[in-house]
């Protein structure tokens, strides 16, 4: 379920979302979405050795590069999920702790 957040950039990093947006022609809440998945899950596996994070980087780069629209989807839905994976790992492993 997604919800609404009210969230403050910095003028640099909003302008940076903006050209995210119309490079890839998706929304400004989505840009931010996956920016957030990305780095939850990358933050997740450099913290927690025995966590595997299913989204190979250099991948990710590829079909930034290439914009495969086809190849985008598929990976903005491997990002999602590997992305609830690392944080549900994340906090379940804090509650043990």
């Amino acid at each position: 379920m997604q919800k609404r957040y009210q969230v403050f950039l910095d003028d640099w990093l909003a302008d940076y979302v903006r050209y995210l947006c119309r490079e890839y022609d998706v929304s400004f809440s989505e840009v931010v979405r996956i920016i957030l998945s990305v780095s939850a899950g990358f933050m997740v596996s450099g913290i927690h050795k025995k966590f595997e994070y299913g989204l190979d980087q250099l991948k990710l780069f590829k079909v930034a590069k290439d914009r495969n629209s086809e190849e985008m989807h598929k990976l903005i839905s491997k990002i999602y999920f590997e992305a609830r994976k690392a944080v549900e790992f994340k906090l379940s492993n804090q509650r043990s702790n």
